[in-house]
Order: structure tokens, then sequence, then C-alpha cells
């Protein structure tokens, strides 16, 4: 369950960043698309689930729910992109989904090493500190004096 618990962060990375074009599309008269794209990925995750639950159980729950999020907002970013006269803003998103991969990547490297779960933690969030600020991920009015 710990690694299902895992994967399933994957998951909840993904809907931070992806569905908040849900929202905008849903604000600005768009919600069948949105609906359409909802009762796609139910039928991805169940069609998934149905298919790999019996071979791998709760894992496969977890990586089902990994990828229909993950094509829901694939779909949303597409849809947005050719229906909106908004810019999708590709690097910014390139940016965090880097950082989010360097941090998950912190976290294995510390479980790999066997590094105490704090230790891990603490150089994590320093590397991905360092990372963030590398690629100018935070804004430069933090930086500045009042």
């Amino acid at each position: 369950m710990e690694l299902a618990l895992k994967i399933l962060f994957i998951a909840l990375f993904i809907n931070g960043i992806f569905m908040v074009y849900s929202t905008l599309l849903t604000s600005t008269g768009y919600e069948k698309f949105v609906n359409k794209m909802i009762f796609i990925g139910i039928g991805i995750n169940i069609s998934m689930n149905w298919i790999l639950i019996p071979h791998y159980g709760a894992i496969a729950a977890a990586w089902s729910t990994v990828v229909s999020l993950g094509l829901m907002g694939l779909g949303y970013i597409w849809y947005t992109a050719t229906h909106l006269s908004i810019k999708v803003p590709y690097e910014l998103l390139g940016k965090i989904l880097f950082s989010g991969l360097i941090l998950t990547g912190c976290f294995w490297g510390g479980e790999y090493l066997q590094i105490e779960w704090y230790w891990s933690s603490l150089i994590s969030a320093v590397i991905y500190v360092l990372v963030i600020w590398r690629i100018q991920l935070l804004p430069e009015e933090l930086f500045r004096k009042s």
C-alpha cells in the first residue's frame, strides 16, 4: 500500500498542475468539453483497472489514476490552446514538471540510499529550492528588498 500511495502522489501532482485548465474551461463556457473529458477519463480508468487489477492489484489502480488524470490534463491544455485566446504557458508548465521530477528523484534517491526520512526530506527540500531558484520558477519579487 505504501507504493500505491507514492504513485497516487504523482496523480495528485498531475491533478494540481493540469486541472486548473478544467476550471478555466468551465468558467468560460466549455462545460460540455470538460464533462466529455471527465467521462473519457473515467472510461480509461475503469478499462485499465478492469484489465490490470487482476494481475497487479492496487499498484495498477494507482497507475490507472495517473494515466487517466494525465490524459485528461493534456486534453484540457490542448483544448485551451486551440479554442481560447489565452496563451498556454508551456515554458512554465515545463519548469513545474521538471522541478516535480527532480523532487521525486530526490525522494527516490533518499529511499534507495536508505537515508532516514527526515534527512531525506531535508536534503530533498534544499535541492528542490535550489532547482526552482536556478530555473527561475520563483518570482523575482520574492527576493527584492522592500
